[in-house]
Order: structure tokens, then sequence, then C-alpha cells
């Protein structure tokens, strides 16, 4: 029991531990290394436990430098210095705790899919640079500092964030605190990636940054999706300017795409960063059967404590009642693949329902077969046994 980590440590800016950051030299085009990591923001299915073992858990710095290298190289348009950005997502890596799901790891994935899936509604060719810069730091903070819990024992154990932040997206706006506290007062502005704007484009951005990361609240999720569902009924001729529109570089090019279409645009973004959060749900069973047992060892593990300090128990943490494979289902039928679905409107390559929805049903499909048969869903050997060939698992279908 860690009753400690929740009455005193939750609060404290320090870092969680202390270890250094050592990723592994690839030694040529044909290293395993550097094939994984030309799939980052290019191939949903990216084996990121793989990744995780080959860069001695290091998935958020690996995916940072990629995702730089790969799609946030103007530095003309994101004037970003290359030394403050590898300081900085070294030191996010450092503050995200060893947590067994709200990690290092799961923030990588998040910054990953994001990219994937903004690129695929061509989104991306919308964004502004900056814009662009925003979306993948906020993937990449979303959950910095995480400790294992939810808002709902920090408000109900009056925690000093939930007083701090008024019972309002308490982790989310502390994710986000963090993130900047990390980012503007850490060794003299050494991971500083904003230094170099305007003052006007520092306020845009840092609003940019933080309207995301609040995006990842899950108690907003119903409210944003009934928005999104009515806003994606009027939106097809925006997804149609969108799919044929160029890299907007240029101001006068955002301009003639229409500001209508820049908004609708964020909304996307937005729909995005909330899709990649739970975009485990859509990965291929092998890597989606691992983030689901971690989650649910984070869950009970807060289960536990809301017991021993005689708080209610939050919905599916009670180890001794909750039904997971049916938890499981209900997660990805009821949360997941409404907001997918929606989101696979403003997909014109077909990806996202060829890759993400037919992978999201076919694991809920897994996960019935388990509950049908009384296999002992933690067990992975009885779990593989029923599952050998995760049969149904789409092919992996890369970005261009």
């Amino acid at each position: 029991m860690q009753r400690g980590i929740i009455l005193k440590d939750l609060g404290s800016s320090a870092a969680p531990h202390s270890r250094k950051q050592s990723l592994n030299g690839a030694e040529g085009p044909h290293d395993p290394l550097i094939s994984l990591l030309a799939q980052i923001g290019r191939n949903w299915n990216l084996n990121v436990y793989l990744l995780s073992d080959m860069t001695k858990g290091n998935v958020l710095p690996s995916v940072g430098f990629q995702l730089r290298r790969a799609f946030l190289s103007d530095s003309d348009a994101i004037p970003v210095d290359d030394s403050k950005w590898s300081t900085f997502v070294r030191e996010l890596c450092i503050r995200y705790r060893k947590t067994p799901y709200h990690n290092e790891r799961h923030a990588g994935t998040v910054a990953h899919l994001n990219v994937w899936l903004l690129r695929h509604t061509a989104c991306w060719n919308v964004l502004t640079p900056l814009q662009k810069l925003a979306v993948v730091v906020s993937a990449l903070v979303h959950d910095v500092g995480h400790f294992g819990v939810n808002n709902s024992l920090l408000i109900n154990s009056n925690h000093p964030l939930a007083i701090t932040y008024n019972d309002r997206a308490v982790l989310e706006n502390f994710h986000v605190s963090v993130a900047f506290r990390t980012m503007l007062f850490y060794s003299n502005g050494a991971a500083n990636i904003l230094e170099h704007l305007s003052a006007d484009q520092y306020k845009s951005e840092r609003a940019a940054i933080v309207e995301l990361v609040l995006e990842t609240d899950l108690a907003s999720h119903f409210d944003f999706l009934t928005r999104f569902k009515l806003r994606m009924q009027v939106m097809q001729s925006t997804v149609s300017r969108m799919a044929n529109a160029d890299v907007a570089t240029e101001e006068a090019d955002r301009k003639a795409i229409g500001e209508d279409t820049s908004t609708d645009c964020w909304m996307i973004a937005k729909a995005c960063i909330r899709c990649a959060d739970i975009g485990h749900s859509a990965v291929n069973w092998e890597q989606h059967y691992k983030w689901s047992r971690a989650l649910m060892k984070e869950f009970f593990s807060q289960g536990a404590q809301e017991l021993e300090l005689g708080l209610p128990i939050s919905p599916v943490c009670n180890e001794q009642t909750t039904d997971v494979p049916k938890s499981q289902i209900g997660f990805i039928r009821l949360i997941c693949q409404p907001l997918f679905e929606t989101l696979e409107q403003a997909d014109a390559s077909g990806a996202i329902l060829g890759v993400c929805l037919t992978q999201m049903r076919s694991n809920s499909g897994f996960w019935q077969r388990i509950s049908d048969t009384g296999v002992n869903w933690r067990d992975s050997n009885e779990v593989t046994a029923l599952i050998p060939n995760a049969s149904g698992t789409p092919p992996a279908r890369a970005a261009p």
C-alpha cells in the first residue's frame, strides 16, 4: 500500500526518480532500431513494447526525437533549438513516474498515434507549423507526473491539487503545469523550446498546448463527442478542402483555406488527441492486451488505496468485484468506438476504418471470447491458448 504517495508526494514538483537517459546508438541503415524509429507517426501498430526494450525504457525521448526530425524540421517556421528540444524530452521522461500505465511509454505512444491520426485526416496539411509543434508537445506532456490515480480520488480526498485546481481537470491542469515549469525553469532555461518565439507566438503556443492537454480529461468525453458529432454533420465540405489542400506554410495559404476550415481542423486535432489517449483500444491484440493488463493493475492499486482511506471505490477499481472482460468490452463499445467512428468521417483515406476500427472491433470480440469461456484474463498463457493468432487482426498500414 502506498498511502504516503497519495497524502504527501502527489503535489511534489520534484522528479520521481533521477535515472539517466541513454539511447542506444544505431549503427547503420539496416539497424533494427532505425527501422523501428522510422515507423513512428507512420505505422499505427508500431511495436512500442519492442521500442521500449531496444531503448532501455526511453520511448518518449525516442518518439520525441523522431517526430521532431520527421515532422517538425522546418527551422524557419519552427525556431526550436535542437539542444533544448533534446533536454526537454529527456527531462519530461524523467518526470514521468514508473506507474503501470500512465508512464513515459504511454506518453510516447500517444504522441505517435496522435500524429498518425492527424496525417490521415489531412488536418496535418492545414495546421500551421506552430500548431503542429503544439500537437506534438501536448501529447508528449499530457500525463507528465501522473501518480497512477484519477481525479476522483484526488477530489474525494481533498488533496491539495484538487484544492489548487478547484476540482476541475485536476490532473490535466497539473500535467501541463509541470510541463511548463520544466520548460521554463529547468537549469536556467536549458529546456525552453519556446524561447525563440515572439511574445504573441508564445502566448498563442502556450494556449494551444494547454487547450489540447485539457482535452484529455475523460470526464468531458461525452460532451465533446456530442459536439463533435454535430459538427461533423456539417463539416464534409471542410474535410474535402483539407484533403485537397497543400501544406499551408504561408499566411496567405492559410487565409485561402478559410477560417471555418481552420476552426474545424482544430476541433479534429482535439478529437485526435482524445482518440490517441485511448488508442490502446485499437492497436493489435498483443499490445492491447498488455496495455489493458497494465491499466487494470493501476486501477486496482487505486481501489486498494481508496479502501484504506475510507473513500468510495471508483468504478472498475475494485479488484474483488470488477468483471474485467466485460468492462473492457464496455469501454471499447461505449467510449472508444463512437469517438473513432466520428473521427473516421474526416478520413478520406479509409485508414481509420480499415486499421483502427477493424482492430478495435476485433479486440472487443476477443474480450467477449474470454468472457464466454471463463478463461482467466490475467493468465497470458491461457489467453494466448484461446487466441493463438489473434485472428481478425488487420494488416498494419503505414502513413505516407
